[in-house]
Order: C-alpha cells, then structure tokens, then sequence
C-alpha cells in the first residue's frame, strides 16, 4: 500500500501485539520514566491527611450570618464575610483544616462587622432625619 507504514508492535486484526504482552515489562518502562523515589535536592511536600480531617469537626461556615449581613447591610464586609464562608467546606473537604477554621474566623469576623456597620449607618440616619423633623416644627 502507498503512504501507509506497518509498525511490528501495531496490534492487527488477527490477534492482540506481540510486543506488550507482558505487564511487567510495561510497569519496567513506566518505572523508568516516573520514578517514585525522591531525586537528590529535592523537598517533598507533606499531602493533608485526609483520614485526620475527617474525624475532625469541620468548622462553622456562617454562611447565614454572611447572606443576611450581604443582603441587608449592603455593606462590602459582607461580601468579604461571604467568600470566606464559602471557602470552610471546600478547604475542611480538601483536608486544609487550617484554612477551613481560618476562613471561618474571618467569615465570622467580617459578617459581624457588616453589621455592626450597617447598624451605625442606620442610627445616624435615624438621628439625622428625627433631628431634621424637630428643626421644621
């Protein structure tokens, strides 16, 4: 056939390739291109043990406490306290339980202080508009 080639390890139709038939020697090959053991120099970065993070309890994500300060507030503190809330089940699930308590931290944090400022804003408008009606009268 022209423009075609036929390659000795190609499986063909009649039967399976000679040359892969063993699964050790393809295991040699995969060993020999990844090696697992660690090359000299290097560091090796310890992976979250995800059996310790489950027995853990995962941490509070407020996530109310973030929808209501973000909604009624409408105050950007809010929006922070959100995405920090949003981030606790993905990093406790991910077996970061360091940045899961952190972001609950921060998520609690940031909520409250939507609040407390939306709380302010709404006294000093109250104040102002009562002070404003005494003055007309």
């Amino acid at each position: 056939m022209e423009g075609t080639r036929e390659f000795d390890d190609a499986p063909t139709s009649n039967g399976p390739a000679t040359n892969w038939q063993n699964v050790s020697q393809v295991r040699g090959m995969m060993s020999n291109m990844y090696p697992t053991t660690q090359q000299p120099g290097s560091t090796t970065i310890p992976q979250p043990n995800m059996i310790t993070a489950l027995d853990q309890d995962m941490p509070p994500n407020h996530i109310l406490l973030a929808i209501l300060s973000t909604v009624f507030c409408i105050c950007p503190c809010g929006v922070l306290s959100l995405c920090h809330a949003v981030q606790v089940n993905d990093n406790f699930l991910r077996g970061n339980t360091a940045a899961a308590q952190y972001n609950s931290r921060q998520a609690w944090r940031w909520g409250i202080t939507s609040i407390s400022v939306g709380c302010l804003v709404i006294t000093i408008a109250l104040i102002y508009y009562m002070v404003l009606l005494t003055l007309r009268l």
